[in-house]
């Protein structure tokens, strides 16, 4: 079984206090290679300087100028950041931001050769009108227009229904949505084969249910993320095998 890839979007939380703690219980902890940490842009340096794998939780959409308060991807990518986050539901939901402003961010990242990760998923009201299909086909349709290089892509399913609530989709609904996303994308580039993360109140002891979802490439996890002794369970959990 390939190995899953883990994201840890770790959002606005923990102080710096709090993130040398969290970083003191992982030293030495995590061997598993498959683990990428998206602190708030200004920790990402004690990341970096531990070794891990680094992402960011966006990215500006042009190559360069000035823009006050933004990151550019030849910035990111000449510290050491590989990986970058695009069209999380709080950016779509709170900032507005729209597929084409995510179709943007996405190609100026893979210019930097960046690996992407795309967050698609639908609201508590699209669910129950059952329009989940719809509204992935729509956001994938608009954010990969023009885009040619899915080597370095990811896309992470994560129902906004689902953020922080505790509940999480059947283990059918996940299988059937997670086929769907890597079957829109292969018809839409020519068969291009894109790995698909599951988002949205994962714990350790949901591992047993996505441990028998075989499409499922991983996972991009949110509060779970920043308590220490929780995420590195679910790290031990992957690593053995065992989700």
């Amino acid at each position: 079984m390939s190995k899953k890839i883990i994201i840890a979007n770790m959002k606005t939380k923990l102080n710096a206090k709090e993130m040398k703690e969290y970083l003191k219980k992982l030293d030495g902890q995590i061997t598993y290679p498959g683990v990428v940490f998206m602190p708030t842009s200004l920790y990402v340096p004690y990341f970096i300087e531990k070794g891990y794998k680094v992402g960011l939780q966006d990215i500006f959409f042009e190559k360069e100028g000035s823009y006050t308060g933004e990151i550019l991807p030849s910035q990111a990518k000449s510290i050491g950041i590989k990986y970058v986050m695009v069209g999380h539901s709080e950016r779509r939901v709170h900032l507005n931001e729209s597929n084409q402003i995510i179709n943007k961010k996405i190609k100026n990242a893979l210019t930097e050769n960046m690996g992407v990760v795309l967050c698609v998923g639908e609201s508590k009201e699209e669910k129950t009108l059952m329009e989940t299909k719809e509204v992935i086909r729509r956001q994938l349709f608009t954010a990969l227009k023009g885009v040619t290089n899915l080597k370095n892509f990811i896309i992470a399913y994560e129902p906004v229904w689902a953020i922080g609530s505790g509940k999480i989709p059947s283990k059918r609904e996940l299988a059937k949505t997670i086929a769907f996303i890597k079957e829109f994308v292969g018809e839409m580039k020519d068969g291009a084969k894109v790995k698909v993360l599951y988002g949205g109140s994962v714990r350790s002891k949901s591992m047993p249910i996505f441990n028998q979802i075989e499409n499922l490439d991983g996972y991009l996890i949110g509060g779970a993320s920043c308590d220490a002794e929780e995420f590195l369970k679910i790290i031990e959990l992957c690593e053995n095998g065992k989700a």
